[in-house]
Parts: C-alpha cells; sequence; structure tokens
C-alpha cells in the first residue's frame, strides 16, 4: 500500500523498498554485533528505538513531501528514483530497518543467554509468539486506522509518537 498508493510506484518500486528494507536489518543486525563486540548488553537497544521512532517521524515529512499525482499512478522505479523524494524515502527505510536491527539483535541475546539451557527453546517460542500476537494485533490497528481514514504516512506518524514509550522502557533496562 504504501509504495503503490503513498508513492505512486509500481511492482518494481514495491520490491525495491522491501530490498531496501531487508538489506537494513541486515546491516544493523551486523552493526549491532560490531558494537557490542561480541558482548550481549542493551546499551544501543534505546538508541535503536529512538532510531525507529525518528525515521518514522522522517518517513512521514518525507511522504508528504511527495508530489504524487494521479497521472503518477503506478510510475517505474526509474520515475521513483529520478525524484529527489524517492532516495530520501529509501534512506528513511534503510535507517528504520537499520535501527530495528541494532534494537532487536540485543534483546534476543539477552533472552538466549539468561535462558536455563532446559527451558531456552520454550522461551525463544514464547517469545515468537508474543511476537506474532503483537505483529496481528498491529496489524488489526492498523486497519482500523486506515478504515478511519488514515494515510500509511500517517502510520508512521503513529508509530514513531507510540514508540516513545519503547524508548523510555528500554532507556531503563539498559
Amino acid at each position: 500500500t504504501f509504495g503503490k498508493v503513498s508513492l505512486a510506484g509500481d511492482e518494481a518500486t514495491v520490491t525495491l523498498l522491501l530490498l531496501v528494507f531487508s538489506i537494513g536489518i541486515g546491516t544493523g543486525s551486523l552493526l549491532c554485533n560490531r558494537l557490542l563486540r561480541g558482548a550481549i548488553h542493551l546499551t544501543y537497544v534505546p538508541y535503536g528505538a529512538l532510531g525507529i521512532s525518528l525515521f518514522a517521524l522522517e518517513i512521514y515529512f518525507a511522504s508528504n513531501a511527495y508530489p504524487v499525482k494521479p497521472s503518477d499512478a503506478h510510475s517505474g522505479v526509474f520515475w521513483f528514483l529520478s525524484q529527489g523524494y524517492g532516495w530520501r524515502v529509501l534512506l528513511d527505510m534503510f535507517m528504520i530497518a537499520l535501527s530495528g536491527g541494532i534494537y532487536i539483535v540485543p534483546l534476543n541475546a539477552l533472552i538466549q543467554a539468561r535462558s536455563e539451557e532446559a527451558h531456552r527453546a520454550r522461551n525463544i517460542a514464547t517469545v515468537n509468539i508474543l511476537n506474532a500476537l503483537f505483529m496481528v494485533v498491529s496489524a488489526i490497528v492498523s486497519a482500523l486506522l486506515l478504515t478511519l481514514g488514515f494515510s500509511v504516512p500517517e502510520l508512521f506518524l503513529t508509530v514513531a509518537i507510540c514508540n516513545l514509550g519503547a524508548i523510555y522502557f528500554t532507556a531503563k533496562i539498559s
């Protein structure tokens, strides 16, 4: 929806956004390992949460500045990249994902490291179930907000604001 509706992109544009996001997650995960030097601690988790909020806010502004006209509907990836906003949106997507990698890797590593070996698999499975539950709830809330007239960029703004709680919580535990 974001790539096609908000950015007037075609399937190649959506694929590019997904590719950049995937590369960002991988880069954030590798960077986190490098920053932590193999140790397991939560030092950078609040910075990851902050990055998610800042770049979700930035993508909200970038998306609203994006000059989409009805005649641009489903324009190609090269048109998207020829617009200055296209690169800005790609950078925002990359940085949200990179921040996500920095946020989640230490949390998952800590769960694994602090779990007793006999309960480790169960703890990881429980976390995965909770993650899936939160994904379903967030999808339902997103669908509800879209039904109420929110745009996808406004969903990014909502995430940026709601994520402030995660920043506060992770700053307290790190």
